[in-house]
């Protein structure tokens, strides 16, 4: 069964349902007075942060494909840049690491520790369609540095947006009308 999470750290009044998570990530070591790294909902405007970060995995991308000074000047300042100390894939892997903590400490509630150590568990990942193999590896180490298919019955999958897309609208006009796909 796909379990989607929608209660984030930082994001979600009482009973706020959030079905994404911002994917920003705030660096303990730039920001004065934070003890430890900060992700997603819990990244305060005021801090350093940086955002985007995925679009910068794939080296071979012209940068002028995905900036445009107004939505920057909009967002903020971390749009698509690293800090000094990281890479792309560091930034992306340190994000991704949050969020597959996030993701296997809401799994450990809905389910007792055995059924979850035995239950496999696929990740999916969704990735630009322009993108080259280079940036879709990049994506899959970052993915696995931080944790993902850490655990050998896990299995760690990564799709184009637009054929993901295309799953989800089917998926649910099949469950919606049922009928309407048959396999004889």
């Amino acid at each position: 069964d796909v379990q989607v999470v929608t209660d984030w750290t930082g994001g979600a009044r009482k009973n706020e349902q959030l079905e994404k998570v911002p994917s920003k990530y705030a660096y303990a070591i730039e920001n004065e007075g934070l003890t430890e790294d900060k992700w997603g909902y819990e990244v305060d405007p005021w801090m350093i942060s940086y955002t985007w970060t995925k679009l910068l995995l794939d080296e071979n991308a012209s940068k002028t494909e995905f900036d445009n000074p107004y939505l920057q000047a909009q967002v903020d300042y971390g749009l698509m840049r690293l800090p000094p100390h990281k890479t792309a894939q560091d930034v992306a892997s340190d994000y991704m690491r949050c969020l597959y903590k996030h993701i296997m400490a809401k799994l450990e509630k809905t389910m007792t520790k055995t059924m979850l150590r035995e239950t496999p568990i696929h990740f999916w990942f969704t990735v630009p369609a322009t993108w080259t193999d280079e940036a879709n590896d990049a994506t899959y180490e970052a993915a696995m540095t931080a944790g993902f298919e850490y655990r050998a019955s896990d299995k760690l999958f990564l799709i184009t947006e637009p054929e993901a897309a295309a799953m989800a609208i089917l998926s649910n006009s099949i469950e919606k009308y049922k009928g309407l796909y048959k396999v004889k």
